[in-house]
């Protein structure tokens, strides 16, 4: 099951050198590419996806795509726990089962 998060990322292109900033609320990125022809935008996706552990496949930019701060999408794999009871009937030997009868 897969389900999506999103956080709002400041991008500061042109960058002398790349970096990524986390503070366990704000992710913060330089990148070295101009924003000209979504250059910018390529680099985004290509710094969040290994940062939050996906495939660039899995990481859009839903909003910001020209400005400076971009709302990022994340499809992030979902772990469901399923019990799941199980109903054994036991036959014992010499007796015919009810289905026999």
């Amino acid at each position: 099951m897969s389900g999506r998060k999103r956080q709002a990322v400041p991008v500061h292109a042109k960058a002398r050198t790349e970096r990524l900033e986390w503070d366990d609320s704000t992710l913060e990125l330089w990148v070295r590419e101009p924003p000209a022809d979504g250059q910018a935008n390529g680099a985004v996706v290509r710094a969040v996806a290994p940062w939050a552990g996906v495939a660039p496949l899995r990481v859009a930019i839903v909003s910001g795509a020209a400005a400076r701060r971009k709302l990022v999408e994340v499809e992030v794999e979902v772990e469901v726990e399923v019990e799941v009871e199980v109903e054994v009937e036991v036959e014992r030997e010499g007796e015919l089962p009810p289905s026999a009868v």
